[in-house]
């Protein structure tokens, strides 16, 4: 029997075990012991072998990341981009990544308008994920001084950040009034268009009207031809 399984019938039946003679005065701490010199050369074998792995595996990884990569153009090269900033924390690191310039990153955004809008959606996305994660920040408590009796920690002091949530609640309201403000201004822009286009109407109408009255009602040479005529 092994030291092994001397020790997990050791730790499993107590002192009910049946070990062989030459075991039976061993400890269980003494079993522990030869158990794990009886399996240091497996276990140093095997962590040999994981640091040869790890050595051939970085060896590939070096050669991989230094092969020359394919190059992309036109849409391939900015929807990489635009991955690449989605992952990323700047600009500049997405478009080192990608292998571009800053600049041409920002010149795709004046020129390409679907490229505008999809980098407006990350980075409005990227700002609601900050204030999502600064809320919960915000609402977890923070464990300012912890209180210890005889070694062993009997309390702790813990408190709220209402600073941040107070930042929060004031950046919530001040984005509902400027929404509110661009609707009222969207509301008189259109009224005011509104007015504009019938005080236009109300210009152009009237000599409409008076060519139609001047077409019902009949000239005086007319009439007085008219007259005559029934005279004679």
């Amino acid at each position: 029997m092994s030291f092994t399984d001397a020790f997990a019938l050791k730790d499993q039946y107590g002192p009910n075990a049946i070990l062989p003679p030459d075991m039976q005065a061993y400890t269980l701490e003494d079993l522990r012991r030869k158990a794990e010199e009886e399996k240091r050369p497996f276990v140093e074998a095997q962590a040999r072998e994981t640091a040869a792995k790890r050595v051939a595996q970085a060896a590939t990884a070096v050669q991989r990341a230094m092969a020359p990569k394919p190059r992309r153009y036109g849409w391939r090269l900015r929807i990489s981009f635009l991955n690449n900033f989605e992952r990323s924390r700047s600009v500049t690191e997405a478009a080192a990544r990608t292998g571009i310039d800053e600049t041409t990153a920002r010149r795709w955004r004046r020129k390409y308008p679907a490229f505008n809008r999809r980098w407006i959606e990350i980075v409005e996305s990227r700002g609601r994920c900050k204030s999502e994660d600064l809320m919960l920040r915000a609402g977890e408590p923070q464990v300012v001084r912890r209180y210890f009796f005889r070694g062993k920690q009997v309390g702790e002091l813990t408190r709220h950040e209402d600073r941040a949530l107070m930042f929060l609640i004031q950046r919530a309201d001040t984005a509902q009034h400027r929404e509110e403000d661009r609707a009222e201004r969207r509301e008189i822009r259109a009224h005011e268009m509104e007015m504009r286009r019938l005080e236009i109407a109300a210009r152009v109408s009237p000599p409409a009207e008076k060519e139609a009255v001047k077409e019902l009602v009949p000239t005086p040479e007319v009439s007085g031809q008219a007259t005559s005529t029934e005279k004679a």
